[in-house]
Parts: structure tokens; C-alpha cells; sequence
């Protein structure tokens, strides 16, 4: 019926009235895709074979279907137009297998329509965007590839909703890849799947117009997308977010848009973690006012003048080293705070629970338009500071203006809030390092270098202070250089007053402070210990106020200072003060009464001279008294009495009746006090078998006169002693003890010594067998046989065959070279009894 329109129509650039196959011509046969669209019936499809066609497509008042044979083969060639290649504004239209050789315009023009269906398309060379889709309502993109656009993107969907996009390959377009956009709606239930290969250096832009009426809902972003740019625009006033995969890539970006200075509030996000990152030209507080709570912001190297505010949010703000990355105070610090004053501070925390690390935070000497100034302050908040550098909080030149402090940490709304410092480098500030202060603040710094600005006449300088029911702890700090040369004590390396319980000042290294090291006025369990303070101009450590109730001062190291330790009369008579060494020009002062010790253990006193007499490092005989109220009733010192026994010896293992008996005994004086003979005894004792002490000249008594240090050896005895007849047989004991009348167990620990023994045994030999004199090689004898040398040897004198290791035993026995028994004075006399001895093989011993 060729009065209705078909429903398929077929397209061939080949076709001609006379040759159609089985279609009609001009009917639904044609041989250009326009006058198939045309023709076609609403929802109709058009079969395009494989050609060139040379043409630009509307396709504005109906749905229609265009089918190609292949991308590579079917080709639509409109480079010779200015107007759209393809132009699409009817609903449901669907086109696939075929090739776009764009014209002087855009590729596909799609817009103000519902239902495109786009598949297995190649688009090339277009001027403007390849593929532009606007204010589409439902689309599908699959297996898509759009290249070499001039001026423009690859793909572009504007104030468009419901598309998917899968499979897509762009490469070479002049904008980017693929571009999201909103502008007067929004931009909504966007999906891409599958492969997204686009090649562009900017492969995956948002963008968002004036009037901003529109915004981007459910825009699903591929996954191979790790990072975002975002940024404001100037120049044309629009919004964008910018995709990279890898994070180079985005700092690239960012670094190549900077010079333009045509963007604000650029922001580079890192999607899979959640942190922003921060590059030198960038601002660190855009990314602060963007993030949310638990985001991490990592700035990288360089400098940022900027004054940064946290306020009602919980961040990190990571650096990249207190040597790499700076924020820098601007000329004028606008956001302030007030306490007792207004404050400036150039990082501010409010309300919040955040971290600042790895970073320098320098004032630059901008305190003089900016007064009060502060570093880092935390007001009525909480967190961690690790590892940062804060310098340069002064006026320049220094003064006596009363502000510049490095960190303050202030809590004034009654909340409890917990403050963590570590590693903290504080240097330069015209006041105070830090300042800890408010009721409910738990305030730790450790690890961390405070110094003041030396010897100085016009600032009383603090290191750490505590203040106004602040608690905490300072614990492995090292404070120094804070002075206020007038005056030998308005300046503190530790300042604590009026400050919370449980406070603890430990392992801190405060010297050269030109005021007290540490000043002390808390409240109930304060700790100070393993401090060395020294080398301060005035006191060691100073304790004020009836609210040190149950404090404890020990193991600390307090000298060369002024003072060593100053106590109030207001401290409560529980103070505990022990283990302490003091060693300073005046040790102690107490305005009060108190024991400076724990009721068993005092302190070491540089200027204490008693005695140790008992070994226990506690001076014997008297107190280190303070005043006529106050002493140290166990004083620590090193002049004590000590002894080693080193060896105890005899000059032989066994004895028998008549045999002489020599003891010998070494000993060290390792104490720190000379021995005086007259009350220093060494004893020795022995006992018998039947541990029995064998009383009368075998008890040996010698007065010892020894330096501290020295080694000495006694022989016993002065009379010769020999071996009784009385004397059981069996084993022997000497029991050595050093004796003193200047300690109270009349002995020195380290004097004894009862592990030595000798034995006695008068059993006698058996009888000889008699003298055997033949040559041996190697072999073996039991006989009570005497030993001697062949008389090939020819001199006898002076042979001492009793030290040959081939002997184990002899007997006494006397004989001569001629074989006949009896003394003779060319014979060796041995000792001991021939018991089951080898003979050596070289056959030179004869029995």
C-alpha cells in the first residue's frame, strides 16, 4: 500500500530509480539517510548500507530508528557543513553501527528530547563537542568512541537525567573526555559501565553554570577515578570538578591552572580516603571550610600565608614535615577569640577535636599589628599536636608587650577536653612556649624542645604553664633559655599556679632559665620527679600554696643552680621530698616545717657529710637539717664502708700431721671510706670435720689500713702454724670475715667468705714393692715403687720430676743413680706415691 508511509525504509548510496533490489523507489528505497528519515513512518526504522554519505541528519518531528551496517563502514560525512551533523530533538530515537565525520559544529546535537538510544557509534573531527546531549530525559550510550573534537569535549551531558553511558573510548578532543553539566536543572541519575577509556588530560569534568539552579544528583563517577579537582571559575563564573586517576596527575593539573589565577576556592580530594590535599598556591582554608568531620587535609610542601580557622569540625591537618611544609601568619591576623582578651592566633581550633602535624607554624615577627598573638590555640577544644615547629611569635624587635605565646590551650566552658603534644619544637615566642589553662582541660606535652629567647631585660618568659585548674602532664621536655634578667624569679622554665590535681612533672631536662626551673603551686597529688634541673639563674624547683596537698618530689636531679628546692609555709605538712639529688650553691629552704623524705628514704645533699656505716646508702650518724624545723631524716650518701673478698687460698689441698698450714687472703676496700686499723679487722677461722670452731693461734686476726680502691693480700699466719696430731682426719673449713665497730652488725656486707677447704689425711702408703729398673715404652705399673730418671741422664741436680705431668701420686722415698736406697745429696727427694702412672713411650724413665 504505498498511499501509507513505511515502516522500513532502506538507504544505499548506490541505489537509483532503476535500481532498488525489491524496493521502491523514492518510496522506501533511497540513496540519502535524510529523505529515508523523511519518509519513514513515526517509530520506523531506516536501514543505511555500507557508503559514504555526504550530509548533515535532522530528525525533529519523529521518532525514528537508524541502523547502519558498521562503524568502519557506514559513514556519515558531514565536514562540508556548518551546521549540526546530526540534530536530534524528537523523543525516541535510536541510532547504531555507524560512523560521524563531524561537521564545522557539533557532532550530534541532541537536546530537549526523551529516549536516545545511541550504539556502536564513532565519532571524528567534529569542531565543536562530538556527542552533545541537552536536557535529555532517559539515554543510552553503548560502545561509543569520539575523537579529534576541535573545540570541544568528546561527550557532553547537560542538564540531563536518567543517561547511561557503557563502554565508552574518547581520545583527542580539545575540552576533555567527557563533560557532566548543570545549569538551570540538575544533572541526575547519571550512570557509566563498563569500560571508560578516555585518554584526555582532562578525561572526566562536572561542571556547574550560572544560575546554579541546577546540581548534580546520583552522578556516578567510574571507579578508576581517585582524585577531584574543584574549583571556581572566574572569568565565565561556573564550577567545576575535575577527575584524575592518580594523584601526580591531579597535583599536575592543579599546578598548571595556578599561574592562570582565574580559579577560587580549588580543592583537590582524594575520593577513596576522604582527604583533601593541599599544594603551594592553593588555600588551605578552602579545604577546611569544605571537609567534614574525620577529614584528613594533607598539605604538601611549600608556604601558605594564611590564617586558618577550624570551628565545629573534627579534622586532621597533616604536613609533610616541620621542615617542608610552612603556614606562614599573614600581615594581619582577622580572626579572633576572647578570654581575658581578644586573641589572634594564626591556626585556631573551636569546638572542636582535630590534629595538626608535621608542619611549622611561623609568626615571622608579625606581633606588632597583631597583639596578643598566639601560634596554635585550642579554645574550648581538644586534640594532638605531633611534630611541629612553632616560631617567631613576637613583635619585631622583641619587647616587653605582654603577648606572644607559641601554643595556647584555654577551656572556659566547663566541658572536660583532652590535649595531646608530642615532639613539639617552640622557639622564638616573645612570652611563653605554651600556655595550658582552664578548669576540665587535661593538657600532655612530651618530647618537646622549649626555648625562650635567652638572657633578655625587657619579657619574663615561661616555658610550659600550667594554669587556672589545668592539669596533665610534662614528661620528656626540654625547656630552657626563658629569663628576665632584672629579676632571679618572675621567669620559669615550668610555671604551674593555681593549677588542677593529679598533675605530673616528670623526666624533663629544665636548665638555663634565668628565674626558678620548675615553680609549683597545684592542687592534691602533684608529681614531680626524674627532672634534671640545673643551671638555672635562681632555684632548682619552688613549691607554693595549701592545695599541694598529698605532693611527692623524687628522683630528681636538681644542681648547679641558685637553690636546689624552695617550700612555703603554706604547703601542707604532708609533703613527701625524697631521692632526690640536691648539689647547688644553697640546697634547701623551707619558709615551713617539714621532713624532706618518705620516712625510710631522704635525699642525696651535696653538702652532707655524715657516714654510712651499715651499708643501706642512709647516713648513720645525723640528719641533713634544713632549719630548726626541717630536716632530711635519712640522708642518701656515698660515704659508706664496703668490702670484697676476692680469694681465699691455702698452699695445698691436703695436709697430714706435722705439715705447715698457709692461708692467703685477698681483698678490695670498694667502698667510698678509708679502713682504719684500729676498727677494721680481717678474721679468719676454720673449723673441723664436725663443724667445730678451732679455737687458739689458728685464729688469725689482721687490722686493715686500706684506701678506697686498694687491693691488699694477707698471709696467714705470722707464726708458722703445722698440722696437730690431735687433728681428725677429714675436710677442713676457713671461714673469712671483715670486722668494723663503726657499723651497728660489727661486720661489713662483702667480707665474708666460707668456701674454701682443705683436707687432712695422715693414712700412710702402701708399702714399696721395690725398685725396678728397666727401660718402659708406653706401658703401665700399679707399684709402690719410687721413680726415677734413667742414668743416661747425666746430671741428677735439680730435677723436679714432682711438676712432670706424667706423675698422678708419689711416696717419700730417697734413692741414687747406683740402684741402693738411702739419702743422697745429688738425689731428688719426691713427694708422693706412684699410683697407676703411663710411662712415656720415649723409654727414658726407669723405677
Amino acid at each position: 500500500d504505498l498511499d501509507e508511509d513505511p515502516s522500513v525504509v532502506w538507504v544505499d548510496n548506490d541505489y537509483t530509480m532503476y535500481n532498488t533490489g525489491v524496493h521502491f523507489w523514492d518510496y522506501n528505497a533511497f540513496d540519502t539517510i535524510q529523505e529515508g528519515i523523511d519518509a519513514v513512518s513515526t517509530g520506523g526504522t531506516v536501514h543505511i548500507a555500507d557508503g559514504n554519505y555526504p550530509e548533515t541528519l535532522d530528525i525533529t518531528s519523529k521518532s525514528v530508528h537508524l541502523e547502519g551496517s558498521d562503524m568502519s563502514s557506514t559513514i556519515i560525512n558531514a565536514s562540508g557543513s556548518s551546521d549540526y551533523a546530526i540534530d536530534i530533538q524528537a523523543n525516541n530515537v535510536s541510532i547504531k553501527n555507524l560512523q560521524l565525520i563531524g561537521s564545522q559544529n557539533y557532532g550530534f546535537k541532541i537536546s530537549h528530547m526523551n529516549n536516545i538510544s545511541l550504539e556502536n557509534i564513532l565519532v571524528v573531527n567534529s569542531n565543536k563537542t562530538g556527542i552533545d546531549l541537552h536536557t535529555i530525559d532517559g539515554g543510552s550510550l553503548k560502545n561509543v568512541e569520539i575523537k579529534n573534537t576541535l573545540d570541544g569535549f568528546g561527550l557532553m551531558l547537560l542538564d540531563s537525567q536518567n543517561i547511561t553511558v557503557e563502554n565508552i573510548t574518547t581520545s583527542e578532543n580539545a575540552w576533555g573526555g567527557v563533560s557532566v553539566h548543570a545549569i538551570n536543572s540538575n544533572a541526575e541519575n547519571i550512570e557509566f559501565d563498563g569500560e571508560f577509556n578516555v585518554s584526555e588530560e582532562s578525561p572526566l569534568l562536572l561542571e556547574k553554570d550560572y544560575p546554579y539552579t541546577g546540581n548534580f544528583v546520583n552522578v556516578d563517577i567510574p571507579e578508576e577515578f581517585k582524585y577531584v579537582l574543584y574549583g571556581k571559575e572566574t572569568v565565565h563564573d561556573y564550577f567545576q570538578w575535575a577527575y584524575k586517576e592518580d594523584l601526580k596527575d591531579a597535583k599536575d593539573l592543579v599546578s598548571s591552572l595556578l599561574p592562570y589565577n582565574v580559579y577560587t576556592d580549588l580543592l583537590l580530594y582524594d575520593i577513596e580516603e576522604e582527604n583533601y590535599w593541599v599544594i603551594e598556591g592553593m588555600s588551605i582554608q578552602d579545604a577546611i571550610d569544605a571537609a567534614t568531620d574525620d577529614d584528613v587535609i594533607v598539605i604538601t610542601e611549600g608556604s601558605y600565608e594564611e590564617q586558618l580557622t577550624i570551628d565545629e569540625k573534627d579534622l586532621t591537618l597533616d604536613g609533610d614535615g616541620e621542615d617542608k611544609t610552612f603556614i606562614n601568619s599573614p600581615d594581619t591576623l582577622l580572626t579572633q577569640y576572647t578570654t581575658s582578651n581578644a586573641n589572634k592566633p594564626i591556626v585556631y581550633f573551636h569546638n572542636s577535636n582535630s590534629i595538626i602535624r608535621d608542619l611549622t607554624v611561623d609568626g615571622l615577627g608579625k606581633g606588632n599589628s597583631n597583639y596578643r598573638m598566639q601560634g596554635i590555640s585550642y579554645y574550648n577544644a581538644e586534640g594532638e599536636i605531633n611534630n611541629v615547629e612553632i616560631k617567631n611569635i613576637k613583635e619585631t624587635p622583641a619587647n616587653g608587650n605582654q603577648h606572644g605565646v607559641g601554643l595556647y590551650v584555654y577551656v572556659d566552658n566547663g566541658i572536660s577536653r583532652l590535649f595531646n603534644a608530642d615532639n613539639l619544637n617552640i622557639h622564638d615566642y616573645q612570652k611563653n612556649g605554651t600556655v595550658f589553662a582552664g578548669d576540665g582541660l587535661t593538657a600532655n606535652i612530651i618530647n618537646s624542645h622549649i626555648q625562650g629567647l635567652g638572657q633578655i631585660d625587657f619579657n619574663a618568659q615561661n616555658g610550659i604553664q600550667y594554669s587556672d585548674g589545668a592539669t596533665g602532664k610534662a614528661e620528656g621536655n626540654e625547656i630552657y633559655d626563658n629569663y628576665y634578667t632584672p629579676s632571679a624569679w618572675s621567669a620559669t622554665g615550668i610555671l604551674v599556679y593555681d593549677a588542677g590535681d593529679n598533675l605530673k612533672i616528670i623526666d624533663n631536662d629544665v636548665h638555663n632559665n634565668g628565674g626558678v626551673g620548675i615553680y609549683v603551686w597545684a592542687g592534691l597529688n602533684t608529681e614531680v620527679s626524674n627532672n634534671y634541673v640545673h643551671d638555672n639563674w635562681g632555684g632548682g624547683i619552688d613549691l607554693l600554696g595549701p592545695d599541694l596537698k598529698n605532693a611527692t618530689v623524687f628522683y630528681n636531679i636538681v644542681k648547679n643552680n641558685d637553690y636546689g628546692i624552695w617550700v612555703d609555709s603554706d604547703v601542707p605538712s604532708d609533703l613527701v621530698v625524697y631521692n632526690n639529688t640536691f648539689d647547688n650553691i644553697m640546697n634547701a629552704e623551707d619558709l615551713g616545717s617539714h621532713s624532706f623524705d618518705n620516712g625510710t628514704i631522704g635525699n642525696f645533699w651535696s653538702d652532707y657529710d655524715s657516714k654510712d656505716l651499715d651499708g643501706d646508702g642512709i647516713g648513720d650518724t645525723k640528719d641533713y637539717i634544713i632549719d630548726t624545723d626541717s630536716s632530711d631524716r635519712y640522708p642518701l650518701t656515698e660515704n659508706y664502708l664496703s668490702v670484697d673478698v676476692t680469694t681465699v687460698e691455702t698452699n695445698k689441698d691436703y695436709y697430714k700431721e706435722g705439715d705447715t698450714l698457709e692461708i692467703q687472703v685477698e681483698i678490695e676496700n670498694n667502698g667510698q671510706m678509708a679502713f682504719d686499723p684500729t676498727k677494721e679487722k680481717l678474721v679468719v677461722n676454720i673449723t673441723d670435720p664436725n663443724n667445730s670452731y678451732i679455737s687458739g693461734t689458728f685464729r688469725g686476726v689482721y687490722s686493715l689500713d686500706l684506701q678506697p680502691g686498694e687491693t691488699k693480700t694477707v698471709d696467714f699466719y705470722v707464726n708458722p702454724q703445722t698440722i696437730p696430731s690431735g687433728w681428725e682426719e677429714g675436710t677442713y673449713k676457713i671461714y673469712v670475715s671483715v670486722y668494723s665497730n663503726r657499723v651497728p652488725l660489727g661486720y661489713l656486707m662483702g667480707g665474708q667468705d666460707s668456701g674454701t677447704t682443705f683436707i687432712v689425711d695422715n693414712t700412710p702408703p702402701a708399702q714399696p714393692k721395690g725398685l725396678q729398673r728397666r727401660n718402659v715404652l708406653g706401658e703401665t705399673f700399679e707399684c709402690g715403687a719410687t721413680a726415677q730418671r734413667q742414668t743416661m741422664i747425666p746430671d741428677w741436680d735439680d730435677i723436679d720430676i714432682t711438676n712432670d705431668p706424667s706423675f698422678s701420686h708419689f711416696e717419700y722415698s730417697s734413692f741414687n743413680p747406683g740402684g741402693s736406697q738411702g739419702r743422697d745429696e745429688d738425689v731428688l727427694y719426691v713427694s708422693e706415691f706412684v699410683n697407676n702412672w703411663t710411662a712415656p713411650t720415649d723409654g727414658t724413665y726407669g723405677y
